[in-house]
């Protein structure tokens, strides 16, 4: 079984579905790993340039700022890079993988590649709301898994690194 558990950071949140592409959010980080029955062989992050100014808002959630993202590729540059990580893998996990997926999706069509299709599709908020009776964040996913706290940076490589660390505490892979 090989997964790929991914995350990304944006310029903000998903307007809705029925807004216009010029109006969704744009990537500004992509972080993945691709887990191999388990074991994590290979991880990937990387800093996007969306073509506008960030906000001093997402630079307070993510310490992402405008001048980490110049002389950065813009996603139609890393598209194939991306592409390539999802290629061969039965599953795409991520906590919360709706807002990730579209955001994926979105930034596609934005370079015109509207055929892309992910493998199935895992969200780890639904997959264990069951122990919550509730969505819960990522720290608190991290927490019951592993017994650790999680010190949440919002950045995409260490998202992806908790996430794996619950699961493979959880014993998701076997």
């Amino acid at each position: 079984m090989i997964s790929i558990v991914f995350d990304t950071e944006t310029t903000g949140l998903l307007m809705p579905s029925v807004a216009s592409l010029d109006e969704q959010p744009h990537i500004i980080e992509f972080g993945a790993a691709i887990v191999e029955n388990g074991a994590v062989v290979r991880k990937y992050n990387q800093l996007i340039n969306p073509g506008m100014e960030i906000s001093k808002e997402i630079t307070k959630i993510t310490g992402i700022k405008n001048e980490d993202l110049v002389g950065k590729p813009s996603f139609k540059d890393v598209a194939d890079d991306i592409l390539a990580l999802f290629d061969g893998t039965d599953d795409a996990i991520a906590h919360n993988v709706e807002f990730d997926n579209a955001m994926i999706i979105n930034e596609f069509r934005r370079i015109d590649k509207c055929d892309v299709k992910l493998p199935m599709l895992v969200c780890t908020v639904q997959e264990f709301s069951f122990l919550f009776g509730r969505r819960m964040n990522l720290a608190e996913l991290y927490k019951h898994f592993t017994g650790k706290e999680l010190r949440q940076t919002h950045r995409a490589i260490d998202d992806v690194t908790a996430l794996v660390e619950a699961l493979q505490a959880a014993k998701f892979w076997g």
